[in-house]
């Protein structure tokens, strides 16, 4: 199929065979003039501009802009000033395949290389980036397929030609919280440095430790820093007591989504991959239209078939583990609903900011149960690397704290755990409209025995049950 390249004054110039998608030329090196002819937009967002020059410059850079706060563009924009392929490091392959599309949409000419496509595919792929006249723009990969020995020999290829571009990776902040032991790759990716290409790291959500980790993984050479300022103002958070028991639980959600969000767009996420069909059942029984997804099915092609479901706007909610949620962009969901303790600030934040990218109020809701812990703590146990395992502990332990929070503003709570500030509480969250009233409580008798139960503990130093405590 002929496909026209344009250029900014829409005039078409030549015809081009292209697998897929066109590129756009870019005839003057002015990133307001991408901005405004691909992507549609007039002016900048915060920090764009600044992380779009810093990539031009062939600096590093590290880019902490919240969930919503336009990261493709930063990295999309230089990649059409730039002849060559620039290379974007992508953690999941639902991700993947919805950065593609959208960046095809723009007329970004985009490909990806992972388990979804055959081996025979992958290859033709590789053959199409090895070619000095290919069309490809981007190439979407995960850290594991990036280090491996066959596109190893692409990349020296490409920086030998002069048509390696930069390494951008999305979602870095998995570099600190996957660790070792469930994504060692990570781990791994500074050996990017080798290629003599600036890297840019972007994340929406990023301590200044976990900043510190991603400089040093990455071996960012002087780093420009972009961070903005850690708010969504129009999300409102909310925290629940859960009912106990897995069907009341279930029936909780689905008489709140009846009662507050019917008819609207949302997700669900589960602890659990068996739960997220389950609870689908429950809403489906409930008159909700409903569709599950989890990364334990085994055929990829059936969850972006459900997950295409639900991004169409065919069915209202989606029930998902953590396999789906991040650099998921679509605008009209209205709420996110936690069925259980979320594992840290970080999860919590970038499965919530799927909520309200068009700028109206969406709900952020944890149904929690303090038992709800076990799943975690069972998970950290399994954690190899003493380190990991302490630094994931503290990481629920903090959200922990945030769930039993009866007092404090919700967005202020999460602010100040990424160093960000929030002056006044923001007036609408679940503490913010109904603070608890505080009670005070001579505990002296509890505490003291408590104290003499922590002492016989560390004297028999041996597993204790629930049942010898009480």
């Amino acid at each position: 199929m002929l496909i026209p390249v344009q250029r900014f004054d829409d005039q078409p110039l030549q015809e081009a065979i292209l697998p897929t998608g066109y590129n756009y030329h870019v005839e003057d090196h002015n990133p307001h003039a991408v901005l405004k002819n691909v992507f549609g937009f007039l002016h900048f967002r915060p920090g764009q501009e600044e992380a779009i020059s810093a990539v031009l410059n062939k600096k590093d850079a590290i880019v902490v802009i919240p969930t919503d706060g336009g990261k493709t563009i930063v990295y999309s924009i230089p990649t059409l000033l730039i002849p060559g392929i620039t290379v974007v490091v992508s953690p999941l392959l639902m991700l993947m395949h919805d950065q593609l599309l959208k960046l095809r949409e723009k007329g970004i000419n985009t490909c990806y290389v992972n388990s979804m496509l055959t081996s025979k595919h992958c290859k033709s792929v590789i053959a199409n980036l090895s070619r000095p006249d290919s069309e490809y723009k981007v190439l979407l990969v995960s850290p594991e397929v990036l280090l491996s020995p066959s596109l190893d020999s692409l990349m020296k290829k490409l920086k030998v030609e002069g048509r390696l571009n930069f390494f951008a990776i999305d979602k870095a902040h998995c570099i600190d919280t996957w660790g070792v032991d469930i994504r060692p790759d990570y781990q791994e990716l500074g050996k990017l440095k080798k290629y003599g290409v600036p890297i840019v790291a972007l994340t929406g959500t990023a301590t200044t430790v976990t900043i510190e980790q991603i400089t040093g993984t990455l071996r960012l050479s002087d780093p420009k820093h972009v961070k903005l300022p850690f708010t969504r103002e129009n999300l409102v958070f909310e925290v629940y007591e859960k009912k106990p028991g897995p069907s009341a639980a279930m029936k909780q959600v689905a008489d709140l989504i009846t009662s507050r969000f019917s008819g609207q767009c949302g997700i669900v996420y589960c602890s659990h991959r068996e739960e997220t069909a389950r609870l689908a059942l429950e809403l489906k029984n409930n008159n909700i239209s409903t569709i599950y997804f989890h990364g334990g099915i085994m055929d990829p092609e059936v969850n972006l078939r459900h997950a295409s479901l639900w991004l169409d706007g065919k069915v209202d909610v989606i029930c998902a583990n953590n396999s789906f949620g991040m650099g998921i962009d679509k605008q009209d969901v209205r709420f996110v609903i936690h069925l259980s303790h979320p594992s840290s600030y970080e999860a919590y934040v970038q499965e919530s900011g799927r909520a309200g990218r068009d700028g109206s109020d969406a709900r952020c809701i944890v149904l929690h149960r303090f038992e709800d812990r076990k799943f975690h703590l069972s998970n950290i146990s399994k954690t190899v690397s003493a380190e990991a395992r302490a630094k994931r502990l503290s990481s629920l332990n903090d959200f922990s704290s945030y769930l039993l929070e009866r007092h404090h503003c919700y967005q202020k709570l999460i602010a100040d755990y990424f160093d960000s500030t929030l002056e006044e509480p923001c007036g609408k969250c679940g503490n913010c409209q109904n603070p608890a009233v505080p009670i005070t409580r001579d505990n002296t008798v509890h505490g003291k025995q408590l104290v003499a139960c922590l002492q016989h503990m560390q004297i028999i130093n041996d597993k204790v049950s629930v049942d010898e405590l009480a």
